[in-house]
């Protein structure tokens, strides 16, 4: 049963303005040299609160709220329980929204806005792949990368499943009110969750950014993807609680396996022999050759595990040294030199990519030159710390600005809510049900192994971040860095992944 919703019809080309509200090309040209990317929406010259503390005009006055409200989310997400509850971006894009319809910030978006979203947004693609760490991701990860392969298949999939069923109705929602110039924002958004789905919530913006998508769009599934992460969360932690390190558990079972004694009785001369898997050489024919044999392991067994724990907290000091070092690298030269980096990526795939294919080129280019033999490692590790505080900044301070439409946002939001809903929940049963079925046909695979299937849906529906945490909370150290690395190789792939599914399904729509 697909749910269908009739289309609203396009608004003709003679009706249809720029996105200054106006209609001659002159001004068509002029509004497209304000957009970096070509893609971001200037603000609305119509507003719905006739009266702002802070014009639309005012650039500092702008972006110091914009700012401000980053630094706000921030303190309460680490504060306070709504913070915690709904994370950063929500946090973020929601005290915009408040002043922004209250009249503290003008309701529609302002100049300075748009230019801080783009050059956020443009400086987070980079920045967040800098910080990553891709190199000999499958010797570090093992199996946890084929888990996460299957993680971001049922992905796809259940998006496909998704869109076929309510991409019409989601269509209607998310477009009807914007006229032709947005006829497609249903599937920009379904390929946007998509990518957010397998990465995260970088690869969500890139993709809605390369599409073309209106904000108020791009904020309505954004919120609703938020919503359905605070129940996907507790309910992955449910499952997972209890369970074993699984590095531990099959060291268990391989060790109760080897030390397993095969006693075979027989009547010879009235002496047992006790043949030991663990050593087979030795036929154990007296008591006291087992006591002395037993003895002897034991001893090298104790001297062994005090070798093992002298060596781990060795390498435990020398890690937090190391810790320290890349705490410290952050400096003066280096945030000059990531941001030289950075923007240097973000032109050419500008250059290269022209509007559409500039954020897409500009992932492809920061994980090809972080992730081959040409680039010193030394260079890399020393620029991760810098990279990663840099394009966490510029993801906050990206999310702020997503709210600044005001009243128009909770329009987008209440008139798609309902289809964005069902299209999600499609998406999380599917992907659950795919991975369960994965791991009942195949359960001695070292890949289908419980607790990675939940680590790589974790990393491809939460991001790396939600993966370490999900590890560290149920007492899995051996999963944490992988998480952390699967969830970057999410990010690197995510937004050629959503742009993929939207060139599948607008074809197939056409």
């Amino acid at each position: 049963i697909r749910f269908i919703a009739p289309r609203a019809p396009a608004t003709t080309a003679t009706t249809a303005n720029d996105l200054f509200g106006r209609t001659s090309p002159r001004h068509r040209r002029h509004s497209d040299s304000h957009r970096l990317l070509g893609t971001l929406v200037p603000p609305s010259t119509t507003s719905t609160v006739p009266f702002s503390l802070i014009s639309k005009g005012d650039t500092w006055g702008n972006l110091m709220v914009l700012v401000g409200n980053a630094a706000l989310a921030l303190w309460m997400v680490r504060h306070t329980t709504v913070g915690k509850l709904v994370g950063p971006p929500i946090t973020a894009m929601g005290l915009t929204f408040v002043m922004a319809t209250a009249g503290l910030l003008p309701s529609g978006g302002s100049l300075a806005a748009s230019q801080l979203q783009q050059v956020c947004l443009c400086w987070a693609t980079p920045l967040v792949l800098l910080g990553a760490d891709f190199r000999g991701a499958r010797q570090r990860c093992g199996p946890l990368v084929w888990s996460f392969l299957l993680a971001a298949g049922a992905t796809l999939a259940s998006s496909a499943v998704g869109w076929w069923l309510v991409g019409d109705w989601l269509t209607a929602a998310l477009s009807g009110s914007h006229g032709a110039l947005y006829a497609e924002d249903g599937l920009k958004i379904a390929a946007g969750i998509m990518a957010r789905n397998v990465g995260g919530g970088l690869n969500y913006m890139a993709v809605c950014s390369s599409l073309g998508a209106s904000p108020m769009a791009i904020a309505a599934g954004l919120c609703a993807d938020n919503i359905f992460g605070l129940m996907y969360f507790p309910t992955t932690s449910a499952i997972a609680a209890g369970r074993p390190d699984p590095e531990e558990e099959e060291e268990e079972s391989t060790t109760i396996a080897q030390s397993t004694t095969l006693v075979v009785d027989k009547e010879q001369d009235g002496a047992t022999v006790a043949v030991s898997t663990s050593t087979p050489s030795v036929l154990q024919t007296t008591a006291v050759t087992s006591t002395n044999v037993t003895s002897a392991i034991t001893d090298t067994a104790v001297e062994t595990k005090v070798a093992q724990e002298t060596e781990m907290a060795n390498n435990n000091d020398d890690d937090n040294n190391n810790d320290d070092d890349k705490k410290d690298s952050i400096s003066i030269e280096s945030v000059t030199n990531v941001l030289c980096t950075a923007t240097t990526l973000v032109w050419l795939g500008k250059v290269f990519g022209g509007t559409r294919g500039a954020l897409p080129l500009c992932t492809l280019l920061t994980v090809l030159l972080v992730n081959n033999k040409f680039t010193p490692s030394r260079w890399v590790r020393s620029i991760q710390p810098t990279s990663q505080v840099l394009g966490t900044v510029a993801l906050y301070l990206f999310f702020s600005t997503l709210g600044s439409q005001g009243v128009a946002v909770a329009e987008s939001v209440r008139a798609s809510m309902i289809p964005l809903g069902i299209f999600l929940t499609i998406l999380y049963a599917v992907h659950g049900t795919w991975l369960w079925l994965l791991h009942k046909l195949f359960p001695h695979q070292p890949c289908m192994n419980p607790q990675r299937l939940l680590m790589a849906s974790s990393a491809a529906i939460g991001g790396p971040a939600t993966a370490v945490a999900l590890a560290q909370a149920q007492k899995w150290p051996s999963l944490e860095v992988p998480g952390l690395m699967v969830g970057n190789l999410g990010d690197a792939v995510g937004t050629f992944l959503g742009i993929a599914f939207f060139a599948v399904f607008s074809t197939g729509a056409g």
